[in-house]
């Protein structure tokens, strides 16, 4: 499996562990807000844009991942590869049975999640699809005396969005439905028994649920519970927030009505739950029933209400120290240098020792995750799509890329990764095992993956390499001091356009942390116009743009194409 699951994975269980404590601060602030139902519920709403933020790429928006440092590597012996799928000895002279690979930890977490995530989505929308089908079967509801009273209770509440009323038995009880064409659902049987001050009191609840946009909200929650569908403390929060949603749809139906129909209103509320069950929790549906735990409380704040001010000083600024809690911590991701890739870095300072076993020339046949996956004539790649072609092992410890090596050691200074590589005979051949340490494992922390590369003696060792003049003097360019975000990768410098990707893929570079004084977090330096990357020796030239009201850092990529096959170097953007 692709590493980039797990780390998609690693993120929603960090960001479900954020959006746990966050949920601690709303379980705080809600005893003090009994009184005000329409700020209590609004504190749940701080819950699910940081869980929905964490899903947009804004700058600064997102779940850390921290990669601890490696500072050494040591070489570990790897199981040898077979020409055949024959028994291996295993030294006391009888053949052992060639065991089969263990399923990664990370990929059973990933696959399991993802899994979790196809079940609950489906789920989810199978009963919505069977609630769009039995709406679709009820019919409109054409009585003017009611059509009449649904007018005036919209203009009570200042609501101008067209809404039909469709009588269908397939719904428990009265509830909206729909968030691009809302419907109104009430069953013939409760129809007949409502009176028309009751019939009031039921279009007004359905209505504050429209105006508050609580089938919004209802879609966004049931996403992220589908994302997060491994964390109950969610689970137990979005049942929360849909109690706490009824409560606040009472206190607005209530403010439009007398205080003399207060009483009334919940006896309405008392006639509807004794004879209908509740409505099912579903995204698409926003009813006036409750199950009996939470509904002794809606009766309680009836009972108790006193039309007040809407929100209130006090409850202001209790959800203004939520917004600004919330507000530092996007802040702080922005301003402060963020690690979302923090750079492994291995101890390359390794001192030389030769090896005339892997001097010469190799040529790549394959690319495998683990060295026993390579089977000899069953490449998994083609060697069209291996990015390594050649390697060419010199006696002074060079080679024709930007690494150099040592025993056992393949080097590359600039990124400061320490690959090992393993020689192998199979079927008559002599095969280099390498590991290829790429951002997957410097900036993610991933376990790396092996090229494989057949002994070629007819190669020729190609010294050509393209090099950049990197000895520039420094001159500060203050604009470029800062954390840059990934936004795209593009051809031309002017094909990039704002809003659109051109670049599908994951890219290994998620942001580049620019510091003062010429440095970065990565291997890059830098000077005015240029980041310099000491080990592939290359200096690529960057532009800063504003454009839509953001600002973009435009830079040259100077990776092996360019290097080695002199190919015109793409543009990464990046922005604040």
């Amino acid at each position: 499996m692709h590493g980039s699951l797990f780390v998609l994975c690693l993120e929603v269980g960090l960001a479900a562990l954020e959006a746990s404590l966050l949920l601690g601060l709303v379980l705080l602030l809600r005893p003090f807000l009994t009184s005000r139902p329409q700020v209590r519920s609004a504190l749940w709403l701080v819950l699910v844009l940081r869980l929905g933020l964490a899903w947009v790429p804004w700058p600064g928006i997102g779940v850390p991942v921290k990669v601890p440092p490696v500072q050494d590597i040591r070489l570990q012996e790897v199981v040898p590869v077979t020409a055949d799928a024959a028994p291996v000895a295993n030294g006391t002279g009888s053949p052992s049975r060639p065991q089969r690979p263990s399923l990664p930890w990370r990929d059973v977490v990933a696959v399991g999640w993802l899994l979790g995530v196809l079940a609950f989505g489906m789920r989810l929308a199978w009963a919505n699809l069977r609630l769009w089908w039995a709406v679709r079967q009820g019919r409109v509801l054409t009585r003017q005396p009611i059509l009449d009273l649904l007018e005036r209770c919209k203009a009570d509440l200042g609501i101008r969005t067209p809404l039909v009323i469709i009588l269908t038995d397939r719904v428990p009880g009265p509830a909206l439905f729909g968030l691009l064409r809302p419907r109104l659902l009430l069953s013939p049987a409760v129809l007949d028994t409502l009176s028309e001050e009751g019939l009031r009191h039921v279009l007004l609840h359905e209505l504050a649920h429209l105006q508050r946009l609580d089938l919004l909200w209802a879609w966004l929650a049931a996403a992220l519970q589908v994302i997060h569908w491994f964390n109950p403390l969610l689970w137990w929060a979005f049942r929360q927030m849909r109690a706490d949603r009824e409560v606040a749809c009472d206190a607005l139906a209530l403010r439009v009505l007398p205080p003399s129909e207060v009483a009334a209103y919940g006896r309405t509320l008392l006639g509807l739950q004794e004879t209908l069950r509740p409505s099912a929790p579903l995204p698409s549906l926003a009813g006036i029933g409750e199950d009996a735990t939470h509904f002794s409380r809606r009766i309680l704040m009836i009972s108790r209400f006193k039309p007040g001010p809407r929100w209130g000083a006090a409850s202001l600024a209790l959800v203004g120290l939520t917004a600004a809690l919330f507000g530092v911590h996007l802040v702080a991701q922005e301003v402060m240098p963020k690690r979302l890739a923090q750079p492994i870095r291995d101890n390359v300072r390794v001192p030389f020792q030769t090896d005339p076993e892997v001097l010469g020339g190799w040529r790549a046949v394959d690319f495998v995750k683990r060295v026993e996956d390579f089977v000899p004539g069953k490449p998994r790649v083609k060697a069209s799509e291996l990015y390594l072609k050649t390697m060419f092992f010199r006696p002074d410890g060079t080679t024709n890329w930007a690494f150099t090596w040592t025993k056992g050691l393949v080097l590359h200074d600039g990124d400061e990764t320490a690959s090992r590589y393993l020689i192998r005979q199979a079927d008559g051949r002599t095969l280099l095992f390498m590991e290829w340490k790429s951002g997957d494992y410097t900036l993610y922390g991933m376990t790396p993956q092996w090229y494989v590369l057949e002994k070629d003696p007819t190669l020729a060792d190609v010294r050509s390499r393209r090099t950049d003049n990197i000895d520039v003097p420094f001159a500060d360019d203050p604009a470029l001091v800062g954390t840059w975000t990934w936004a795209d990768l593009v051809e031309k410098e002017e094909d990039f356009k704002p809003g659109q990707k051109a670049f599908q893929g994951r890219f290994m570079l998620p942001n580049l942390v620019v510091l003062p004084g010429g440095k970065t977090q990565g291997p890059w330096s830098w000077t005015r116009g240029l980041l310099i990357h000491p080990g592939d020796r290359t200096a690529a030239a960057y532009r800063i743009r504003e454009m839509e009201g953001r600002t973009y850092l435009m830079w040259e990529f100077k990776n092996g194409d360019y290097i080695f096959r002199g190919a015109k170097p793409h543009w990464i953007v990046m922005t604040r």
